[in-house]
């Protein structure tokens, strides 16, 4: 006799969508939209458009039917990145705090982010530190990050392919 189980991934286990989903709409996506505004204002996305920054980038993609996995791939690289840029610190740590608590990506690090409480204003950086690459890394992932909750969102409205995320 036969006995055929399902596999389980401890990376794929079964996740409440609509409480992923809900959780995004109502603290997450108000975030990632204000760490994208404050660099977009700060730095211009044109900074990171030099020679010196193209083709550099560790690109981060929202692969098919493993999104979730791919936006913990993202949360944890843009904590590595906000190590150096202690303007987004903060903001990147409230994100991947309330992504790794709604996604249980396991790699929330809040040893590596000394400031608690409400984020500070971020500064306007000298003229000499206005563009450079691991701003640009950061600017590049943060972007990827939205862009693979907005995929995750919009699957959700599909009932048969949201089965299939992992």
């Amino acid at each position: 006799m036969l006995v055929l189980l399902p596999s389980t991934s401890p990376a794929c286990e079964r996740r409440d969508m609509t409480v992923i989903i809900e959780n995004y709409k109502r603290v997450i996506q108000k975030e990632v939209e204000h760490m994208e505004n404050t660099s977009d204002q700060l730095f211009r996305k044109n900074c990171c458009q030099s020679e010196e920054f193209k083709n550099r980038y560790i690109l981060y993609t929202c692969n098919d039917t493993m999104e979730i996995s791919s936006l913990c791939k993202m949360q944890c690289a843009m904590q590595n990145q906000a190590k150096r840029l202690k303007n987004f610190r903060c903001m990147v740590y409230q994100v991947s705090q309330n992504s790794d608590t709604t996604l249980k990506c396991g790699c929330l690090k809040p040893s590596l982010f000394s400031q608690t409480g409400a984020c500070g204003t971020v500064s306007q950086p000298s003229a000499k530190k206005k563009c450079f690459f691991a701003l640009c890394q950061l600017m590049k992932t943060i972007s990827s990050f939205s862009s693979c909750w907005k995929k995750l969102v919009h699957l959700s409205q599909n009932k048969t392919l949201l089965e299939n995320i992992c």
